[in-house]
């Protein structure tokens, strides 16, 4: 092995993190998906697919619609390929959106080899897939001792490299332990590690007690390790099926209270909003204030200001400018005209990248249950 010195003023600044599921999976890195058998990777992995393809949010974030990879060497097609049907029906999404995802399997029934990998580069390239979902990683290599460091290492360097070379966000679905007396679940994932010091970032999903939560079916989803954005709170997630559709949607953890930092949240929002009423705030300066008065992440106040929405006491205003920057204001009426109005029309944000214009006027947001404009981009 060479060795590289350089200064870094020659190296030079980095790119900006792509998001394929904004705070979550990011193109360029590998990250994995664990969890119990049963417990619902692969529903929430094909619901997320079907956002991924169609350029929709997904639980309260945003992705980056493209093509997606789905190596799959846990179950097969006539299993997995039907959590992606009543993903579509769930979501609203019109069927040709499939036609953009490739399933690979292996037709001996074998498992990912060099050549197989190879194989798998050559198609990213050919597709230029924007995801890539490895199904799972015990199944995938059965050869790997799970807790020789050696051995796993191996397998994440090369898909580190794939994923840097590419571009290309990398998942891989993992098993965790199961719980122990004195090891409860969600403490990581089987065997070496490695596998989690090998990416960028870590999520762990597991099955809320249905008696905590009123026999509802909600799943809790937590950041292991996250090196690309803030750890933030564990998301929770409803799973709702309706007929021959299924959808995931953010649900409020069990333990949260009116002192809880969602709460916290909402409130702080609710008087920023209010104390400029006929105002319109600009996203990025409203969040910005609140994450750093607060010390809450993202996820939190974005949560919080969906809840407010949605319950008719703020509203979305689309503002003029590349990229349809978003800004919120308080239905209530002010007692007089303020300069927030000017500051809002006239200031940039970074965020978005966007010169602010003058509001367009309240306009609801379109798309299911999302507090920001929703247009489901066409091929």
């Amino acid at each position: 092995m060479s060795l590289r010195f350089r200064t870094v003023s020659e190296i030079g600044t980095p790119p900006a993190i792509e998001w394929v599921w904004e705070g979550h999976i990011a193109r360029g890195y590998v990250t994995m998906l664990g969890g119990p058998g049963g417990v619902g990777k692969s529903a929430l992995v094909a619901s997320l697919e079907v956002a991924v393809l169609s350029g929709l949010p997904f639980l309260g974030g945003q992705t980056m619609q493209g093509p997606i990879i789905h190596a799959d060497f846990d179950t097969d097609a006539r299993a997995q390929i039907p959590w992606l049907e009543r993903a579509l029906v769930g979501q609203g999404v019109s069927h040709d959106v499939l036609q953009h995802i490739t399933y690979v399997d292996s037709e001996s029934g074998g498992f990912m080899d060099e050549v197989g990998l190879a194989a798998l580069r050559a198609h990213i390239i050919q597709t230029g897939a924007v995801l890539i979902v490895i199904d799972a990683f015990t199944s995938a290599f059965p050869m790997i001792r799970a807790n020789d460091a050696g051995e796993v290492m191996q397998v994440m360097a090369a898909f580190r490299q794939l994923a840097k070379d590419l571009n290309v966000a990398v998942v891989i679905l993992d098993h965790t332990p199961k719980p122990m007396a004195n090891m409860p679940e969600g403490r990581g994932l089987l065997g070496s590690t490695i596998k989690s010091a090998g990416a960028r970032a870590v999520h762990l999903l597991t099955r809320v007690k249905p008696n905590e939560v009123g026999g509802l079916d909600v799943l809790r989803l937590e950041a292991h390790k996250n090196n690309l954005a803030p750890v933030g709170e564990p998301l929770g997630v409803l799973r709702v099926w309706e007929g021959d559709g299924l959808r995931f949607e953010p649900y409020e953890l069990p333990g949260s209270d009116q002192n809880g930092p969602s709460m916290k949240a909402r409130k702080a929002l609710e008087k920023y909003l209010n104390d400029r009423a006929g105002s319109v705030i600009p996203r990025k300066e409203l969040f910005d204030h609140l994450i750093t008065r607060l010390n809450v992440s993202e996820r939190t106040v974005k949560r919080a200001m969906s809840e407010i929405v949605t319950d008719g006491a703020a509203q979305v205003v689309m503002l003029v400018g590349r990229g349809n920057p978003v800004g919120y204001k308080s239905v209530l009426e002010p007692a007089e005209p303020g300069p927030w109005d000017v500051l809002a029309q006239n200031t940039s944000s970074a965020s978005d990248g966007n010169d602010l214009g003058t509001p367009l006027g309240p306009k609801t947001p379109s798309g299911p249950k999302s507090s920001e404009k929703v247009e489901v981009m066409t091929w």
